[in-house]
């Protein structure tokens, strides 16, 4: 226990010296948000990416499959992925079994799961979710960006490796692709890159870049910022 309390003693006084202990209580903050892992059964299906627009009774099934996943691992205190892997539940969704037979050619489907208790279980998702086809509306297809996006997005793709390796934070905890993607269309995207600490290092810039306020450069082998208010000796 003293080793860990000295490796985390060392790493918040590092976290201090170089001005990121704001960063570091924003993300325990959200970390230690018990709504932060509630998972209403009812809305697991939003985990799976939507691909294309789709029928009701394979949006239906999925619903009450990916409901029922997640009930099931809650319940036996078990990964979702140790009950049904998401191949399997989409597997499902798409040819429909409804006998023990049908089930078992699942092809993503474990060994002997058809035949045992979660086999009856799936099956009684899959009818509950036939029955329910007529009055469940599968949701609207995402709209298509608004033409032109791409090399905003790719603009924006450039600044945020660059806000990277200036503050040698990985990528990934700033923003993903469909991040940048809803920031070039939308000022105000519902993404952690505009708000807290990520905004402060990258989205105040990445809305300044996509208004024309901030421009990039290279001089050294090194992109640089430049306010377009400001003249390029100024680039940051």
């Amino acid at each position: 226990m003293s080793c860990i309390c000295t490796v985390y003693e060392a790493l918040l006084q590092r976290l201090v010296s170089n001005g990121r202990a704001l960063w570091f209580a924003e993300e325990m903050t959200a970390l230690c948000d018990p709504a932060a892992y509630r998972n209403d059964p009812l809305e697991a299906w939003r985990r799976f990416r939507m691909r294309g627009r789709m029928e009701r009774r394979y949006f239906a099934v999925l619903c009450r499959l990916a409901a029922w996943r997640e009930l099931a691992a809650q319940q036996r205190n078990l990964p979702r992925g140790r009950i049904l892997r998401d191949e399997a539940v989409l597997e499902i969704a798409a040819h429909l079994p409804r006998t023990i037979e049908a089930l078992a050619r699942t092809r993503s489907l474990g060994k002997g799961v058809a035949q045992g208790r979660l086999g009856g279980e799936i099956l009684d998702a899959v009818e509950r979710g036939l029955a329910e086809a007529a009055t469940v509306a599968p949701p609207p297809m995402p709209a298509d960006p608004p033409p032109g996006l791409g090399p905003v997005i790719e603009l924006l793709r450039v600044l945020l490796r660059r806000c990277c390796d200036e503050h040698q934070v990985a990528q990934k905890l700033i923003a993903s692709s469909d991040d940048l993607e809803a920031i070039a269309a939308d000022d105000a995207a519902e993404v952690p890159a505009l708000t807290g600490w990520r905004r402060e290092i990258f989205g105040r810039d990445a809305l300044a870049l996509k208004h024309g306020r901030l421009a990039m450069t290279v001089r050294g082998n090194r992109v640089r910022l430049v306010p377009l208010a400001e003249t390029g000796d100024e680039a940051a």
